[in-house]
Formats: C-alpha cells, sequence, structure tokens
C-alpha cells in the first residue's frame, strides 16, 4: 500500500503517495496522479474507454501524453499496467492510430489528439445534431395542428403547419423587406416557403437570411443561396421580422411560433440581424470552402477581424508614431461617422471617452492620464510598438485635428506587457 509508484483511491492522507476517491478500489500510477489529481485522470481514463480503448489503452495513451515517448518496457511502471500486458495494448493502439512504435528498443509514442481523435468528434457531433432534429421533430408532433390567438389579436401561437402557413402569408404580405435569423428548424421553414421568398423578392421586397452554421444535413438551404449568409448565432432558435413591424419567432425545441406585433422586440431583433448579417460570410463563398474539404470552415466566420487583427498589430510594431498621419486622420474620419458629436464634447470628456475605448479595447488593457504632468500612460498585452487597436489610430486622428501633436516619452515591447507613455503640451487645447 506504500508503494512510491502507485496511488489507490480508497486510501487518503499517508503522504504524497496515496490518495482516496471512493470504491471500487483503483490502482493510479503515481506520475499520472500528479497531473490533476487522480480523481481529473479517472475520468480521462473513463471518457477514453467509453471512446473504445481498453482500461490499459486508456493508462498508457494517457501516460504517454503526459510524460511523453517511453520504451515500452518502461510503461508498465509509468502506465500501471502488468508487464505482460504492456506489448500486446501499445500494438492495439498503434493498429488504431494512436501511437507510434519505432526502434531498438522499442519506443513508444502517442499520437496527436486532435488528429486522430478529430475526426471521430466530428462523427459524434454530426449524430448527435441528427438526434437533436429528430426529437425537436418528434416535439412538434405532438403539438398537433393549429393556432391560438393572443387578446385583442396582439399576438398568435402557431404550431404544426400552422407555422408555415402564417410565415407565407407574412411574407405575401411584405412590402419593405424580410430578415431571418434561422437555425436548421428556420432553414427548413424558410425553404417551405420559397416561392412567396422569391416572389417578394422580385417585386422588390429585400430578403435577407441569415443562417446558424452550416453542416452536411443542411444541403437543402443552397436553394436560397443568393439570400442568405452564414453566421453563428447559438442556434435553437430563429425569428423573421416583416417590414420592421411584425417579429415572427420560433422555438424549434418546442416546435411553436409567436407572431406579434412589438415595436422593441422587433427594433432589437433588427438590430442583432445587422450585425450577423455585417459578419456573416456568403452562403456561396463558404460553401466554396466546404467544397475544398476544410471541415473546420466554420471557425472562419468572421475572421475577417482576425487578419485584420494580425494585419494591424504588424503595422504597429513597425511604423514610428510620426508616420502614422495619413493612417490616423482616415480612422478618425471613419470614427466621426459613427459618433460625430464627438468633435463638439469637452476637453474631459472627451479623453474620457477615448481613455475607455483604448482600454477597452486592448488585450490586458490599462489606461492612466495624469493631469498635473499631462502624461498618458497605456499599458498592454501585445508586442507591438504602438497599441494595436483602430482606437488609436483614431485617437492620433483626434488629436491632429485639435492640432495636438504628443511626444513619446517612454516605449517598451514585450511578450507580456507593453507600456507607451504620451506626453501632451502644457497648453493643449483638448486638455
Amino acid at each position: 500500500m506504500t508503494s512510491s509508484r502507485f496511488c489507490h483511491r480508497d486510501i487518503r492522507g499517508i503522504g504524497d503517495k496515496i490518495i482516496r476517491r471512493g470504491r471500487p478500489a483503483t490502482w493510479l500510477p503515481i506520475d499520472l496522479c500528479a497531473a490533476r489529481g487522480a480523481h481529473d485522470v479517472a475520468g480521462v481514463l473513463e471518457r477514453l474507454k467509453e471512446m473504445g480503448l481498453s482500461e490499459y489503452e486508456s493508462r498508457i495513451y494517457a501516460a504517454l501524453l503526459r510524460g511523453g515517448p517511453a520504451k515500452v518496457a518502461d510503461l508498465a511502471v509509468r502506465a500501471g499496467v502488468p508487464r505482460t500486458k504492456v506489448y500486446e495494448a501499445v500494438k492495439s493502439l498503434e493498429r488504431k492510430g494512436l501511437a507510434e512504435l519505432h526502434g531498438r528498443p522499442l519506443l513508444c509514442a502517442a499520437m496527436d489528439p486532435d488528429e486522430v481523435l478529430g475526426d471521430m468528434v466530428e462523427e459524434e457531433e454530426r449524430r448527435a445534431r441528427r438526434l437533436r432534429r429528430t426529437l425537436e421533430e418528434l416535439r412538434r408532433l405532438g403539438k398537433g395542428i393549429g393556432a391560438v390567438e393572443g387578446p385583442e389579436g396582439r399576438y398568435s401561437l402557431v404550431a404544426g403547419t400552422a407555422i408555415v402557413e402564417r410565415l407565407r402569408e407574412l411574407i405575401s404580405g411584405a412590402s419593405r423587406e424580410v430578415h431571418g435569423i434561422l437555425d436548421h428548424w428556420g432553414a427548413e421553414l424558410a425553404l417551405s416557403a420559397k416561392k412567396e421568398l422569391r416572389s417578394a423578392a422580385l417585386g422588390d421586397v429585400e430578403i435577407r437570411l441569415v443562417v446558424d452554421g452550416y453542416d452536411e444535413e443542411s444541403t437543402e438551404i443552397t436553394e436560397l443561396a443568393e439570400l442568405t449568409r452564414v453566421a453563428l448565432h447559438g442556434g435553437g432558435w430563429s425569428a423573421f421580422t416583416f417590414d420592421g413591424r411584425i417579429a415572427l419567432l420560433l422555438d424549434s425545441r418546442a416546435g411553436v411560433g409567436m407572431a406579434l406585433e412589438s415595436p422593441i422586440i422587433v427594433e432589437a431583433l433588427g438590430a442583432l440581424f445587422n450585425g450577423l448579417w455585417e459578419g456573416g460570410m456568403p452562403l456561396e463563398r463558404f460553401l466554396d470552402l466546404v467544397r475544398t474539404g476544410m471541415s473546420g470552415a466554420a471557425s472562419l466566420l468572421g475572421g475577417e477581424d482576425e487578419l485584420y487583427g494580425g494585419i494591424l498589430e504588424a503595422l504597429l510594431s513597425t511604423l514610428p508614431i510620426h508616420d502614422l498621419g495619413a493612417i490616423a486622420d482616415a480612422a478618425y474620419s471613419g470614427f466621426l461617422k459613427l459618433l460625430p458629436e464627438i468633435d463638439g464634447e469637452p476637453a474631459e470628456a472627451s479623453m474620457v471617452l477615448w481613455s475607455a475605448l483604448l482600454r477597452d479595447s486592448l488585450p490586458r488593457g490599462s489606461v492612466r492620464y495624469d493631469q498635473l504632468t499631462k502624461i498618458m500612460t497605456i499599458e498592454y498585452g501585445s508586442p507591438a510598438k504602438l497599441p494595436p487597436t483602430p482606437w488609436f489610430l483614431a485617437f492620433l486622428g483626434y488629436l491632429r485635428s485639435k492640432g495636438v501633436e504628443p511626444s513619446v516619452v517612454h516605449s517598451s515591447a514585450g511578450q507580456g506587457l507593453s507600456v507607451l507613455q504620451l506626453k501632451f503640451p502644457q497648453r493643449a487645447s483638448i486638455m
């Protein structure tokens, strides 16, 4: 019981070697116990077994991931596997693509779990999505068919085929716009009304649909590809708005919908839709990526921001502050379109706003301004020489519009934390 190489889950408190964790008794090697506690490791081993690995295979694979490649002869001690079972287990791991064997004496190394288990995870996720859809369809069947009007016609609850009928009716009655935020069920409903959607589009009604992700089970939505973008909103619900006046809210899990006239709800949905539409990727472009075999194409949604951020950081890592004039002016010009009143704000209020924008847009950002010394200190978690945020460029443009040229009194860039200190003229008009 006091072996220096193993810990027993039924005993706690005998030195640092032994841990107790309930019955039945399970032996775990000390190398594994030291990682995050025997309880965590035992959970990992159980999940590996659920994926089809044997007890010994699970222990060896986990030990290899934690400790790196090892001689097959040493794995008995490291993984807590009987010596007579080690070779058989590592050969099985090799056949399953989870380990590789080479050299003399025989060395065993774990394969990257992202590579070998990724396909298995994706297949399980697809299976789970199919099961969820089946469950939702069964729920909707149980809801029956029909519609219930609320008091004074302020809203109506719809279920079953009545949802499709109401959707077609609302599309046909729209004169300006039909917008949809759709999960997979919402997309199915849109396809059920594709004739009405196309007819409305021909009549100069703006039809725009945003679908939540995309997978092989959703191929039918390609019939409306020219009207559709892909963005991630979380799923489980859908919403259509009509002429900025009426909303049709859909609960995919319950299989019911609610049509209502509520300016507040329609306005909120409109703001959400606009953000998703602007940040989304046209479905046809997204499908081009999917056809290349890029299974992770969904991770590129909104990826333009990542690319833009990388370019901005590279720019602000190389150019000195006095060479950013034209870029800063352009950034501030764009900022004025968003908030034109900033130009007429009192000096103190404008500095508070700029400080907040800089602080909140920077990784581990901190901004301090000393009224006495006229020094602004900006700290941020990036190796760039200057704060890598468009708000910093807009801030420089703002200063230039006021005829203020700050001087750099301190600049230190590092992997952990960078610091920039700007000193403003004592008689600067913005201060």
